[in-house]
């Protein structure tokens, strides 16, 4: 797994233009886009509820409706907000913005030429690479049984094995389950993640 590994991010290190394009495919995405007109159309909503909300303020100060009318319709408002909110923040997790963008383009940019200067090598010893792919891996996830790992962190892709179709080494497991190996090379526990 290590030479595997390592010859995906040495070639992303070399060629930074690799991961910028995926980059960018990921930010213009169709999904993207999707979760940003999403969050467009429920900051319209809110912004409906606001202009609600003084409607009803008003009819109150012109005495429409008493005090306890008026605290009902108000919770009603709030809450509807409150929703409209938490989806926003839950959607804006999953959203790349613009800003996210560059700030991942310079990180990546930075990284490879650091890594340049320092005069990387495929070769490298083991401490060099593991300090490496600790600094731009947050995740790798390991699935013998079907030939692919799978990186997440600053580099991100899933990845098939250079011999996949060589031997039938199943990873250790009875009976030919599939059970991917979760990696954290940042420290965090290792872990099989039941299929």
């Amino acid at each position: 797994m290590d030479s595997a590994v390592w010859s995906v991010i040495y070639e992303v290190l070399l060629y930074p233009d690799i991961m910028i394009g995926a980059l960018e495919r990921e930010f213009r995405s169709e999904q993207n886009e999707q979760i940003r007109n999403q969050i467009e159309y429920l900051e319209g909503q809110l912004k409906e509820l606001k202009l609600e909300d003084e409607r009803l303020y008003k009819a109150y100060l012109a005495d429409a409706f008493d005090e306890n009318e008026y605290a009902e319709h108000r919770s009603l408002i709030t809450n509807q907000q409150q929703k409209l909110q938490a989806e926003i923040r839950k959607l804006e997790e999953g959203l790349m913005s613009a800003d996210q963008f560059e700030e991942r383009k310079r990180e990546i940019f930075s990284i490879c030429q650091n890594a340049a200067k320092s005069g990387l090598v495929f070769e490298a010893p083991f401490e060099v690479r593991q300090r490496i792919i600790k600094t731009i891996v947050d995740k790798i996830t390991l699935n013998t049984n079907e030939g692919w790992f799978e990186i997440e962190g600053v580099i991100r892709g899933q990845y098939l094995f250079e011999n996949q179709g060589e031997g039938s080494d199943n990873g250790g497991n009875d009976g030919g389950k599939i059970v991917p190996i979760v990696y954290n090379p940042k420290g965090r526990d290792s872990w099989q993640r039941p299929a």
